[in-house]
């Protein structure tokens, strides 16, 4: 006998995010039709929200989601959805990943450089850089002897 039910809510602000709820907020369930594959077991079934205060009418808002699985134990279903949030989060990375430099291949490492440099100014010349980067004073040597300047 299951007790609760994970679900994903197909409708209101909420759609598309995933919920852990006890089996009797779905509405017209029936457990043994689900389990079994019946084809007239509907593909989206209408969840009370139990959370809050009831509506005017005295009941709870009503939502339309989608069964993922349904489990006896709440923490068996808390596992697989961390599962499945940690699967979405590594499918919407955006940074590219690179390999590491100890395990690249001699000829990626010669493809790369061909493609360019890796720092903008790691190749220019000393004349090219920038007035900052240059040698403003030439060598450094000691200081001429102050001489004293003659009595008239």
């Amino acid at each position: 006998m299951c007790t609760f039910a994970l679900v994903e809510w197909t409708e209101g602000s909420d759609k598309g995010l995933r919920s852990i709820l006890p089996i009797d907020c779905v509405r017209d369930f029936h457990e043994e039709n689900y389990l079994n594959g019946d084809e007239k077991t509907p593909e989206e079934f209408l969840v009370e929200w139990r959370h809050g205060r009831k509506g005017a009418n005295r009941q709870w808002p009503v939502y339309q989601a989608r069964i993922i699985k349904v489990a006896k134990w709440e923490k068996s279903l808390k596992r697989v959805l961390c599962e499945m949030e940690t699967n979405d989060e590594a499918d919407t990375t955006k940074r590219v990943t690179k390999p590491n430099w100890r395990y690249v291949d001699s000829d990626e490492e010669e493809e790369e450089k061909e493609k360019g440099p890796a720092k903008k100014r790691a190749h220019l010349d000393e004349e090219e850089r920038p007035i900052s980067k240059k040698k403003i004073h030439g060598e450094r040597t000691e200081a001429p002897e102050k001489t004293e300047a003659p009595e008239t």
